[in-house]
Protein backbone atom coordinates (compact mmCIF):
# COMPACT_ATOMS: atom_id res chain seq x y z
CA UNK A 1 0.00 0.00 0.00
CA UNK A 2 2.77 2.38 0.93
CA UNK A 3 4.45 1.92 -2.24
CA UNK A 4 1.43 2.34 -4.16
CA UNK A 5 0.47 5.56 -2.52
CA UNK A 6 4.17 7.14 -2.85
CA UNK A 7 3.63 6.42 -6.54
CA UNK A 8 0.78 8.52 -6.42
CA UNK A 9 2.01 11.27 -4.53
CA UNK A 10 -0.59 10.68 -1.74
CA UNK A 11 0.35 9.35 1.94
CA UNK A 12 -1.52 7.28 4.62
CA UNK A 13 -2.67 10.76 6.02
CA UNK A 14 -4.58 11.75 2.94
CA UNK A 15 -6.40 8.30 2.56
CA UNK A 16 -7.32 8.66 6.44
CA UNK A 17 -8.71 11.76 5.73
CA UNK A 18 -10.39 10.76 2.41
CA UNK A 19 -12.08 7.39 4.16
CA UNK A 20 -13.15 9.59 7.15
CA UNK A 21 -15.50 11.56 4.60
CA UNK A 22 -17.23 8.43 4.57
CA UNK A 23 -17.44 7.40 8.21
CA UNK A 24 -14.22 4.93 7.29
CA UNK A 25 -12.06 5.61 10.73
CA UNK A 26 -9.32 2.98 9.82
CA UNK A 27 -8.21 2.01 5.99
CA UNK A 28 -7.32 -1.38 7.24
CA UNK A 29 -11.19 -1.64 7.19
CA UNK A 30 -11.08 -1.22 3.42
CA UNK A 31 -10.47 -4.45 0.94
CA UNK A 32 -10.34 -2.88 -1.99
CA UNK A 33 -9.12 0.31 -3.56
CA UNK A 34 -8.80 1.73 -6.87
CA UNK A 35 -7.57 5.33 -7.95
CA UNK A 36 -9.00 6.30 -11.67
CA UNK A 37 -7.23 8.42 -13.60
CA UNK A 38 -9.50 11.43 -12.70
CA UNK A 39 -7.75 11.12 -9.12
CA UNK A 40 -11.44 9.43 -7.73
CA UNK A 41 -10.99 6.92 -5.45
CA UNK A 42 -13.02 3.73 -5.31
CA UNK A 43 -13.07 1.31 -2.31
CA UNK A 44 -14.93 -1.26 -0.79
CA UNK A 45 -15.04 -2.65 2.66
CA UNK A 46 -14.52 -6.18 3.99
CA UNK A 47 -17.93 -5.82 5.81
CA UNK A 48 -19.31 -5.72 1.96
CA UNK A 49 -17.76 -9.15 1.05
CA UNK A 50 -17.54 -8.58 -2.79
CA UNK A 51 -17.13 -11.29 -4.71
CA UNK A 52 -15.94 -9.67 -7.64
CA UNK A 53 -14.69 -6.29 -7.73
CA UNK A 54 -14.81 -4.83 -11.32
CA UNK A 55 -12.72 -1.48 -12.49
CA UNK A 56 -14.81 0.86 -14.29
CA UNK A 57 -14.55 4.79 -14.67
Amino acid sequence: MDKNLRKNNLSKEWLTTYLAQFGIENFKDVSYACLSTKGTLYFDLYKDRIQNPLDKE
